[in-house]
């Protein structure tokens, strides 16, 4: 979007266009936000996959009295990435209701988009 403002403060871009073009370009925007949304819930689910087979493989060495200290620490680095993932969706959503309110030209139950990013 400040790529279109940019080329139209400088002039290689007619100002009657630069409407259409920020809607245009916000729209692009939205669906980049809601793809890495979906490809981040994605890998959440890979993780609570791998989660389950290490929860498992702990428990299996535990009954046969075998060591875990490795499944353990991997476990802690899903747990990790899995906070990192959701911290992206809630910012990812963030921007979602920022582009929303560019979209609609401020209008709507979104109005002050400001306020939203303070979430």
């Amino acid at each position: 979007m400040e790529q279109f403002v940019w080329l139209i403060k400088s002039g290689l871009i007619e100002t009657r266009h630069a409407r259409q073009l920020q809607k245009i370009s916000a729209k692009a925007e939205l669906f980049g936000f809601i793809g890495s949304i979906s490809l981040k819930i994605r890998d959440l689910n890979r993780f609570n996959r791998e989660l389950c087979f290490l929860q498992t493989t702990i428990e299996i060495s535990i009954a046969k009295g075998m060591e875990y200290e490795e499944e353990a620490k991997q476990i802690q680095k899903l747990k990790e990435k899995k906070l990192m993932n959701w911290v992206s969706i809630v910012q990812n959503l963030a921007d979602v209701l920022v582009v929303q309110a560019n979209i609609r030209d401020g209008k709507g139950r979104l109005r002050e988009p400001i306020k939203w990013q303070g979430v």
